[in-house]
């Protein structure tokens, strides 16, 4: 049995618009803005939709910490650090991807590398961390490892106290959650630690801004705490923040999905999109016209690599972190009514953990995938008979290529429901009624795809264009 998502979605729309909870302020700080991703995704794990949003957490243990502290202290002498040595100027500065793709033998940010090949402004490119992981040395490139050490370090030191009115507002919020969803979670809880986070963290991001005293910020990916609270800091600054978009958006995203009536300053000042498609899903309460469509460059590099390839007859799963195991599932049923063989695209923060979760690493007839570099993505879509997945990016990217698409219904499968009532997609229930499919796929042509309504074309160009019309306005 699914779960209806945008039931889910609409229940937390209510309690958040009947106890007003943007206007939540909480020792001072209005804390919802911060919060709701993470707590969207906590009432999910807890309903048993997906899984441990806590996952990727820092391990909290004695040895935990110590681990932490005695690698930052590594790093910081390895790597070289974005707020050692004389401050100094720059025009744009740039918060990078941080999980890298090796293209022609080097480690490049997809969304942000294209475009620093030949520009006319002044910039530093500072690199974020991604799940405590080790990320590899780039010239030029400068590291958090300080600012993160230290961050980390005054979180264990600061103490939160909260008034009687503030615990009498958190508990009402905390009964209506649990009350309405039937489950149990410490909502006093989770808003002290992220008010300990934005104590321990604020003071260093203010140095680091006034470091390089900027006067344009770019980064990729907002549902990070620090970047919330850049975007705080940036505007009391009076320094512009652009948004590079990073993967799929939809109305179920809390990220991109704010009410009208709010203006949560958490949010940056200009969002640049993939394609008019994603300028239309956005629900971002500011000016359409700081929305700017301007393309992905590594798609469109990609795509014109790939899209007239020899035709292979692959069957590509297409998986995904919080849906990974009940794919991979799926999958092994599929390969045990047919004789066909299958490929799985794992996603990158799957790589390391599917051979102990998702017990197919020895089917002969599904080749698992955890390599970008052997078996590039864009290839894999050009050389596949059909692509089978549930909610990740990559579907929408597939899609570009016209193969048939086949949606399983698992958990988030919503995601495509506007493509699968337009035929552009199908909605698949079982293992046996993906096998008849497969079997009986129309050999007619497709309907061709717009491709430039989902991926600008000349985006390096459109995103140069736009940053330069946005750095005139700020210098005039």
């Amino acid at each position: 049995m699914t779960i209806d998502l945008k039931e889910i979605k609409s229940q937390f729309d209510r309690i958040e618009k009947e106890l007003n909870l943007f206007e939540l302020n909480i020792c001072g700080v209005k804390i919802w803005a911060h919060i709701r991703p993470y707590l969207f995704a906590l009432i999910l794990e807890k309903l048993n939709i997906i899984g441990n949003v806590s996952s990727g957490d820092i391990d909290q243990s004695l040895y935990g910490i110590l681990k932490k502290i005695i690698r930052t202290i590594k790093n910081i002498f390895y790597k070289k650090e974005a707020m050692i040595g004389k401050k100094k100027k720059t025009e744009v500065l740039i918060f990078s991807f941080p999980r890298k793709k090796r293209i022609d033998n080097e480690n490049w940010d997809i969304f942000t590398d294209f475009l620093l090949k030949d520009v006319n402004f002044q910039y530093q490119v500072i690199e974020q961390l991604y799940d405590d992981v080790k990320i590899p040395k780039i010239k030029d490139t400068l590291y958090l490892n300080y600012f993160y050490g230290l961050g980390f370090l005054l979180e264990k030191f600061i103490k939160v106290e909260f008034t009687k009115e503030d615990i009498m507002k958190l508990n009402k919020v905390n009964e209506r959650i649990n009350q309405d969803f039937n489950i149990k979670i410490n909502f006093i809880k989770e808003v002290k630690k992220k008010i300990k986070f934005r104590y321990s963290y604020n003071k260093v991001l203010e140095k680091l801004i006034d470091f390089y005293q900027p006067k344009l910020i770019i980064y990729v990916f907002n549902n990070i705490q620090v970047l919330m609270l850049m975007n705080e800091m940036c505007k009391k600054k009076g320094i512009p923040t652009i948004e590079f978009q990073h993967g799929a958006i939809n109305p179920i995203q809390l990220a991109y999905n704010f009410p009208k009536n709010v203006k949560p300053d958490v949010l940056p000042d200009y969002f640049f999109t993939f394609g008019k498609y994603w300028e239309e899903v956005l629900q971002l309460p500011f000016p359409k016209s700081n929305i700017k469509t301007v393309g992905f460059p590594y798609f469109e590099h990609e795509f014109n690599k790939y899209q007239n390839q020899n035709k292979q007859n692959k069957i590509l799963f297409i998986s995904s972190p919080t849906i990974g195991f009940e794919l991979c599932k799926f999958a092994k049923e599929f390969v045990d009514i047919t004789d066909k063989r299958i490929y799985i695209k794992l996603h990158p923060k799957e790589y390391k953990r599917w051979k102990k979760e998702y017990n197919i690493n020895m089917n002969p007839k599904i080749i698992v995938i955890d390599n970008d570099e052997e078996f590039p993505l864009y290839k894999l879509f050009s050389e596949a008979k059909t692509i089978i997945g549930v909610n990740s990016t990559a579907i929408f990217e597939s899609m570009m290529f016209n193969k048939p698409i086949f949606i399983i219904k698992l958990t988030e499968w919503e995601f495509f429901e506007e493509f699968i009532n337009q035929g552009i997609m199908e909605l698949i229930n079982s293992p046996i009624e993906l096998n008849e499919r497969i079997e009986n796929l129309n050999k007619s042509e497709r309907s061709p795809i717009n491709v430039d309504y989902y991926f600008k074309k000349y985006a390096i160009q459109n995103q140069k264009e736009e940053i330069r019309k946005i750095l005139e306005s700020i210098n005039q």
